[in-house]
């Protein structure tokens, strides 16, 4: 999407102005693991995580088939290349498309959500990925999360976004122990606090005529970063 205004610079570069074939090269530089997972439903597990090294790489079918089972065993699915994605389970979906994020070895992996819908025990295991990735690959991860609980627990440092603007940002510690009471309501999950709770409908028609403030939880966002 072509922004109206502004910068986005990645790796140094600003994406904005590139044409399409400059930007496939920075593309290939990065990973991308979304909410749903976004598996291609017609493809199995190991033609889904093999479609970015066909796509860009010019590697040989048996190369491709090793890359693939090393990056399935990364993310605990060995054996699990010729099932189709709705034979396995949401929790192995989101691991299916981690190992697909990783399939060209990138230096930048943006994770959104990327534990939304999980039970407890699998929120877990997907922390424990993000971490083991980053601390053994020298591999940054740039992780969109309202879980609280796995923010905290992956995080190096934390960006809040909300109205269109940084809230706060710091270590974890810091941002648990900020004095700024959106971050303190955010946080704790509290009903009662400066931010308000969604207008219903009919509420909404009544202040149609009053210039709306960004929804907190529709907009607040945590990142972290791990060198």
């Amino acid at each position: 999407m072509q922004p109206t205004s502004g910068s986005v610079k990645l790796f140094g570069e600003e994406i904005t102005t590139m044409k399409e074939h400059e930007i496939i090269r920075v593309r290939q530089r990065f990973g991308m693991l979304f909410q749903s997972g976004a598996l291609l439903a017609s493809l199995t597990v190991g033609e889904n995580v093999a479609l970015p090294l066909l796509q860009h790489t010019d590697k040989s079918v048996d190369e491709v088939e090793e890359i693939v089972k090393q990056k399935l065993q990364m993310v605990g699915l060995t054996g699990f290349e010729d099932l189709k994605p709705d034979e396995i389970s949401g929790g192995m979906k989101k691991r299916v498309g981690l190992a697909r994020a990783l399939a060209l070895d990138p230096e930048l992996l943006f994770s959104d959500e990327p534990t939304s819908g999980l039970d407890p025990i699998m929120t877990a295991v997907v922390d424990q990925l993000t971490l083991k990735l980053t601390r053994g690959s020298h591999m940054t991860a740039v992780v969109v999360s309202h879980d609280m609980t796995s923010a905290f627990r992956i995080a190096t440092r934390m960006i809040m976004l909300g109205h269109g603007n940084i809230v706060a940002q710091g270590t974890p510690d810091e941002i648990r122990t900020s004095s700024n009471p959106e971050v303190q309501q955010f946080i704790k999950g509290e009903a009662d606090g400066p931010v308000p709770l969604n207008l219903s409908q009919e509420e909404h028609q009544d202040h149609r005529h009053v210039k709306p403030r960004p929804l907190f939880g529709a907009r607040h966002r945590f990142h972290h970063k791990t060198p």
